[in-house]
């Protein structure tokens, strides 16, 4: 296991980096719509609509870049499981499950009302 735990950190790391590049992809993407919403000729509530889009996209990579976070806690759970570790790693999952809930609700709605 000692030869191999080296590597399992550096998968985790490696998971948390994608995390939040999967978070930066996010915010870029949705600070270029926000320009180009901004910029657009066309009626104010058109506007609104698409900024609401615009939030649900977000919203999506959010809940992804927090998703693989949450593998990266289960792994570092896994290789150095702790009490603190192992309350945390439930912690963190339910403010996720929370918060995915209440953003996928969100989502849902903004889409629905599009249609």
């Amino acid at each position: 296991m000692q030869t191999i735990l080296p590597i399992i950190k550096m998968v985790k790391l490696g998971i948390n980096v994608l995390s939040v590049i999967i978070l930066c992809i996010g915010v870029v993407f949705c600070a270029r719509d926000l320009f180009l919403i901004l910029i657009a000729k066309i009626p104010k509530s058109e506007k609104i609509s698409r900024l609401q889009y615009m939030k649900t996209e977000l919203g999506s990579y959010v809940l992804l870049g927090l998703e693989v976070l949450i593998v990266a806690d289960i792994i570092e759970t896994i290789i150095n499981p702790t009490i603190d570790d192992i309350i945390l790693l439930a912690a963190i999952i339910t403010i996720r499950t929370v918060v995915s809930l209440f953003l996928n609700k969100e989502i849902k709605e903004i889409r629905e009302a599009a249609h």
